[in-house]
């Protein structure tokens, strides 16, 4: 098959699935169970995650001209910001864009789950959809919503379900289903390298069952298609920085900072290669576990479907499971951070919990066809029995999302009572304001005044780096901004008066946020 015939396959694919009304209740089904589970939904006043904020930030100054890493300083990937910078577009001082964003990676890790559930359970592969989501988007691994995370889960569903499908047939991975891995891969290697570890398991069954084989030349090609995949999602990331002269800093800030001032796993020098492995391996199982125990509406399930898959399986069907799953935990943690949303990517692996749990319902199916007599109805009742029924279980699922979720506590507050939109109220009566968001990650007050940062460190991040605190000390003694908030603390500076003080909950303690103004001579 050649290069054409393989886009011409993708391409039919694609319209195969746009036609398919699973797809499209899959993403009705994300987007309801969302909008309870991530902040970044309509129904809440304002998405107050500080990476939420961070990222946001970087997406609305990339639509403004300015350049990523260059101009301004964040440590996600590049195609992180480029989705919000999407959301922005669509939806300019608020998150709503971005909840789209999430909705409709949420109907296409749904949508996978479907296509992997379906040769095991029938019917029940889609009635459990809704059910799915609900466990999955109000784990608390989710966080707030929108984290790196959750972009890339459906990235992990989409290949299992490329190869899951084919080692179920027995056959090698198709050259249309390595390019998705690939361009799959790339995405994750855009949006936050840690992940990758996912699609070096990924590879090696399949790559192992056309060697073992003697089909060299299919392990070629599959390669091949691979790196295809890559270059075709990385070409236009590659292309923004280089036509904006900043390859340097892509690599630098999301590369070099990152592995040399970010990872925190503790290594000794005297230590020998193999102690090292097993300092990773050590820090990467504890925190595998600490997120089984912290997320249990899809940890069971998980651990279900692994158990369902050891017992009853083709070997390399179980050898592939657990290869990725061990490389996905690998590298996400090994790193020796581990914050509560890292988690969220193992969730992809939830879906095989609902193979035994499918299996039944189909079996209650054909038992209650057996033991009734036949009642034959019209076309039209079906389908209107079909339809309620499955608005039933959405709603289920909304109920659900909603009794388990963390972030329902903000349905409390309106925009009104949020330091955020308190500040953007006084700042936005000066024409062309300026701010800086003084000693701590983005509160999103640059969100809701809609301020573009002039500061490369426009706030506090996470990483041992002086030119960040340096950067912006150096603002406020030089009154380079008209506006400076700051959480916890009033600022010490003479140049600087404060005029506004407010308080807001956020994660998990009650914080005090001070607006100050620059003095005018």
């Amino acid at each position: 098959m050649k290069g054409k015939e393989v886009l011409h396959s993708a391409y039919k694919a694609a319209g195969t699935i746009a036609k398919d009304k699973v797809f499209w209740f899959c993403m009705i089904a994300a987007a309801a169970v969302l909008m309870i589970g991530t902040k970044s939904s309509f129904l809440y006043p304002l998405n107050d995650w500080v990476d939420s904020n961070c990222f946001y930030t970087m997406g609305k100054a990339m639509v403004h001209g300015k350049v990523l890493y260059r101009d301004l300083y964040e440590q996600k990937g590049p195609l992180l910001y480029m989705l919000h910078a999407i959301g922005y577009l669509i939806s300019p001082g608020s998150f709503t864009g971005v909840y789209l964003i999430e909705s409709v990676c949420g109907g296409l890790f749904l949508y996978s789950a479907h296509r992997i559930l379906k040769p095991y359970c029938g019917w029940a592969s889609i009635a459990v959809l809704p059910i799915l989501g609900a466990l999955v988007y109000s784990a608390p691994s989710l966080s707030y919503g929108d984290s790196a995370e959750e972009f890339c889960v459906p990235m992990y569903a989409l290949c299992m379900m490329v190869s899951f499908l084919s080692l179920r047939e027995d056959r090698p991975v198709s050259k249309w289903g390595c390019f998705l891995a690939g361009a799959m891969g790339a995405c994750v290697l855009w949006i936050k390298y840690t992940m990758l570890g996912f699609f070096v398991g990924w590879f090696i069954v399949p790559a192992l069952m056309v060697l073992f084989k003697g089909q060299r030349k299919k392990f070629f090609e599959m390669i091949l298609w691979v790196l295809l995949g890559v270059f075709a999602a990385s070409l236009p990331i590659l292309l923004y920085f280089t036509v904006h002269g900043a390859l340097g800093d892509l690599f630098k800030v999301y590369f070099y900072d990152n592995m040399t001032l970010y990872a925190d796993v503790e290594i000794n020098e005297a230590q020998t290669f193999m102690q090292k492995l097993r300092s990773i391996y050590d820090e990467a199982y504890n925190s595998t576990v600490r997120t089984f125990k912290r997320n249990v509406q899809y940890s069971r399930l998980t651990i279900l479907g692994a158990l369902w898959i050891l017992l009853f399986e083709k070997w390399k069907v179980k050898i592939h499971l657990l290869i990725t799953f061990f490389f996905t935990c690998l590298t996400v943690y090994g790193g020796g951070r581990g914050y509560v949303y890292y988690g969220f990517i193992l969730a992809a692996f939830s879906m095989f919990g609902f193979i035994p749990i499918c299996g039944m319902c189909e079996l209650t199916t054909i038992l209650a066809k057996k033991c009734m007599p036949k009642v034959k109805l019209r076309a039209a009742v079906k389908k209107v029995a079909g339809w309620t029924c499955a608005a039933v279980i959405v709603m289920v699922s909304v109920f659900v999302t909603y009794r388990l979720s963390g972030n329902t506590y903000m349905f409390e507050y309106e925009k009104e009572d949020m330091p955020q939109y308190q500040f953007a109220e006084i700042i936005n009566q000066k024409e062309d304001a300026t701010l800086l968001n003084y000693g701590f990650l983005d509160g999103g007050f640059y969100t809701t005044t809609g301020i573009v940062p002039n500061c490369r460190f426009f706030c506090y991040l996470n990483i041992p780096l002086s030119d960040v605190m340096d950067t912006q000390r150096e603002f406020i003694r030089e009154g380079k901004v008209d506006f400076v908030v700051t959480r916890s603390y009033k600022l010490n500076a003479k140049n600087y008066e404060c005029i506004a003080k407010a308080s807001m909950f956020f994660d998990t303690k009650v914080y005090d946020y001070y607006l100050h103004r620059l003095i005018e001579e």
